[in-house]
């Protein structure tokens, strides 16, 4: 999230300059998978570290046959659920790990996906 401050000479709000942390990283800026992969496997989008993203790409790389890469798979396999804001894809993520059994596959979790999709858009 970005933070600003309140500027008497404009009277409007102007971006403050972060010092950047070299270990942080700014989630938007990660590929797409990378981006799913660190939701899935820390449950947030915010505060990401170098750290983090090595090991999201491991799931992407070594670990796509666990329960958690093919949570990833899916997400990548559906355009609508995975063009949603982070904030939602983590909810969905969360639902999908609560109504999945843990060794559940692209098919499986695509219909679970698909659900969360509909009732999304009520």
């Amino acid at each position: 999230m970005q933070e600003n401050r309140w500027d008497e000479e404009s009277a409007s709000f102007v971006p403050v300059e972060t010092e950047s942390d070299p270990m942080n990283v700014t989630f938007d800026k990660l590929a797409p998978e990378v981006q799913n992969a660190v939701m899935v496997k820390f449950d947030t989008c915010e505060n990401i570290t170098v750290d983090m993203v090595i090991s999201a790409q491991e799931l992407l790389q070594e670990d796509m046959a666990t329960f958690d890469g093919h949570i990833v798979e899916a997400l990548m396999k559906m355009p609508e659920v995975n063009a949603m804001y982070p904030e939602l894809k983590l909810h969905a993520i969360g639902w999908v790990k609560h109504k999945c059994i843990p060794g559940a596959k692209w098919p499986e979790i695509s219909g679970r996906d698909a659900h969360l999709e509909k009732t999304s858009r009520r």
